[in-house]
């Protein structure tokens, strides 16, 4: 694939399928190099590597590679065993190299349809964004499964200040920041979708200041991206399925939620308004009130702060599950409905409680005010 003469971004698609007698018995590669691999080297680590399939497969991979190179693609197909029936065969479907559209976008009227289904491996866009993308009007639209309204890819600008995104498939994702370096900007709009923003990659950051989120997002935001970002600034959102409406499954995540109203009614227990379920993340709250099912759920070593917050929930309101979470907790008001702790620190946990109140609404005796649990909990208590 020779774009020594051409210039921009291209998006290299291979379709492929193998036949064999089995898993383990038969492999197949796809990987694209800048010199021909002629000594059958590439497997399943191999560096570009795009394809590692076996067993009887089919497989559809992409990847973005810039002009002004020469680019090879290599194929390699290896048996061990006879395969009794099957076609033993890697078979190439299509290879297509297309060129990605570069510079600005603005979307003020119209619709825009996604009319082709995805799959968990490669989801369908309405728009592809590497550069600046605003959305101020107009609709983007789908019924189709694993599909995304808008993904924002490596160092792209999504701002979303209007308009509707309505995804009624399923598994769909409104905004996605899919690459690493991008930013995502919520200001206004109508968002419906499986999931509302997504991050999946390094560094992904995500800013939402105002737009109407559906309460029927599986999660508002989700974030799967380690050293992501994630603000929420003079908000309401409310999710009613058994989701989460922060869900944040990496580590060194920092979350900061200022003067927001939030409320996961209907979500299950141990699930929270906000999930943090990897290590060392930081989640900074101040001025908003939490209500729901519970308010928050750390898994380990993150750092909670909460300053100045109004909390009351039907389950654990603050539930800190495994070692080292830092908690520091000043002017709140933290209220458990039902029949449960208003704080469980289950492991090791540092804590300060100051000028806070803490209420227990329940008439039963075997629940209790603050949970301490295994191994080395600090706990003080100011005022």
């Amino acid at each position: 694939m020779d774009l020594t003469d051409k210039q921009g971004k291209y998006t290299l698609s291979v379709d492929a399928e193998i036949s064999t007698a089995g898993s383990g018995y038969g492999y197949g590669y796809v990987s694209i190099s800048n010199k021909p691999d002629n000594t059958y080297s590439i497997n399943s680590t191999s560096y570009g590597n795009l394809i590692s399939i076996t067993n009887t497969t089919k497989k559809i991979a992409t990847m973005d590679i810039a002009g002004g190179q020469k680019y090879y693609l290599n194929f390699k197909y290896s048996n061990t065993r006879k395969s009794f029936g099957k076609d033993d065969e890697l078979k190439i479907n299509s290879v297509t190299l297309t060129k990605k559209q570069e510079g600005n976008l603005t979307l003020t009227s119209g619709t825009v349809e996604i009319a082709k289904t995805g799959t968990s491996r490669e989801f369908y866009s309405a728009i592809d964004n590497g550069g600046m993308a605003n959305i101020k009007g107009g609709t983007v639209t789908s019924s189709n499964n694993y599909t995304a309204g808008v993904t924002t890819l490596k160092g792209g600008t999504s701002n979303i200040d209007g308009g509707n995104i309505n995804l009624t498939g399923s598994n769909d994702r409104a905004i996605w920041s899919r690459e690493s370096g991008s930013l995502t900007k919520v200001i206004s709009g109508n968002i419906y979708a499986y999931e509302g923003v997504v991050t999946s990659q390094f560094t992904g950051n995500v800013v939402i200041t105002g737009g109407e989120f559906s309460d029927k997002c599986q999660s508002q935001i989700n974030n799967a991206g380690s050293y992501s970002s994630i603000m929420l600034q003079d908000m309401t959102l409310t999710n009613t399925t058994s989701g989460r409406i922060i869900n944040t499954n990496t580590s060194y995540t920092d979350i900061t939620i200022n003067n927001c109203n939030l409320s996961n009614s209907n979500s299950s227990s141990g699930n929270g308004a906000i999930y943090v379920n990897g290590s060392y993340s930081n989640i900074q709250i101040d001025k908003s009130e939490i209500t729901g099912r519970q308010a928050i759920y750390c898994y380990q070593s993150a750092n909670l702060s909460l300053n100045e917050c109004t909390i009351k929930t039907t389950s654990t309101p603050i539930y800190c599950y495994r070692n080292n979470n830092n908690v520091d907790i000043n002017k709140t008001t933290i209220t458990a409905e039902g029949d449960t702790d208003i704080i469980n620190f289950s492991s090791t946990v540092n804590a300060t409680i100051t000028d806070s109140t803490l209420n227990n609404e329940t008439s039963k005796s075997k629940k209790q005010g603050i949970t301490l649990g295994r191994w080395y909990t600090k706990y003080k208590r100011k005022h």
